[in-house]
């Protein structure tokens, strides 16, 4: 058990840290997120709409052009992520590498699929997170991420009557 003195220094240096944040014009993290929220990609900065599902266990994201290659003797895999320039409102493909984390298998109804996942940083609110993302062309659903029960954990509730609670703020 810590002593008084420790407990109170503790509770100082808590309330100063949290005094910081505030001066600094930082917003808080949302204790609650809405359903659907905006994120970025990190370091490229492109902004995505996610659905935080709470009924998937692995988040989802968009993936085109899905290649599998062996990199230094690992699996990886090279595809594009469609985002909409925010001036000139196009689609533009962003071209990504990563390495293969594991691979998802899952029941559709033509049978069953596999899905390479990899981890991806990606900005929520004022923080980065590092999250595996099981890639799929989701085109035909309405947003290009689904955020599920595993990166949900990090982040705390989802409120089903909110959405956008929190613009994305990071730095690239």
């Amino acid at each position: 058990m810590p002593s008084p003195v420790l407990r109170l220094l503790a509770l100082g240096l808590f309330a100063f840290t949290g005094t910081c944040a505030v001066a600094a014009g930082e917003p808080a993290q949302p204790s609650t997120w809405g359903w659907v929220e905006t994120l970025k990609l990190m370091p490229e900065d492109a902004a995505l709409k996610a659905k935080l599902d709470t009924g998937a266990q692995t988040s989802s994201m968009d993936a085109r052009n899905i290649t599998r290659i062996k990199k230094n003797g690992e699996r990886w895999v090279q595809y594009d992520v469609m985002v909409t320039d925010s001036t000139t409102g196009k689609e533009l493909r962003l071209p990504f590498e990563r390495r293969v984390e594991r691979v998802l298998k899952f029941k559709t109804a033509s049978g069953i699929e596999r899905s390479p996942v990899v981890l991806m940083d990606v900005c929520l609110g004022n923080k980065v997170y590092r999250e595996q993302f099981s890639l799929r062309d989701r085109q035909t659903l309405d947003y290009p991420v689904l955020l599920g029960r595993r990166s949900l954990e990090h982040l705390g509730s989802v409120d089903a009557s909110k959405t956008q609670t929190l613009a994305p703020t990071c730095k690239p």
